[in-house]
């Protein structure tokens, strides 16, 4: 049970799900709607800020289906010839860049989704920032190296 002020219905941009775009106590979230299994309606005021609405956006323009945090860094990716090829052929779930410049791909989507997304392309990607992208997905490889230390 969870007590939400929700905002909007938004389908992912695979159009393979709709989901709820809501707020609870820290910030704007979703939930695919199927998820659902009862509501009861209150008699409360709600209301929207403006870097609410703002993030409302992100999630409707990149993909509803990802976790956003208000103050999320762009990240910066650096893509080989492979990569390139990799990120045309992976469509499910692929980032947006909101701009490209040579083998430089900068993401202002889910900061979640990037990593999920790249832990695929193995040594094909640089994140270039923030750091804390380049640790996840270090550490996202290197714990597949420590339980499986024969490949």
């Amino acid at each position: 049970t969870m007590q939400i002020t929700p905002h909007s219905f938004s389908r992912s941009k695979e159009e393979i799900h709709i989901y709820l775009i809501y707020k609870d106590k820290e910030q704007c979230r979703s939930i695919k709607l199927s998820k659902i299994q009862s509501v009861t309606i209150l008699d409360k005021p709600a209301y929207f800020e403006v870097k609410d609405e703002e993030l409302v956006k992100k999630m409707q323009k990149y993909g509803v289906q990802f976790s956003y945090f208000y103050n999320e860094q762009p990240i910066i990716v650096r893509l080989n010839s492979h990569g390139k090829l990799l990120y045309k052929r992976m469509y499910i779930h692929r980032p947006i860049p909101d701009q490209v410049a040579d083998d430089m791909y900068t993401f202002r989507c889910s900061n979640q989704q990037v990593i999920m997304y790249f832990t695929r392309f193995g040594g094909d990607v640089e994140i270039i920032s923030p750091d804390y992208a380049k640790q996840a997905l270090y550490d996202f490889h290197n714990a597949y190296i420590k339980h499986n230390p024969k490949n």
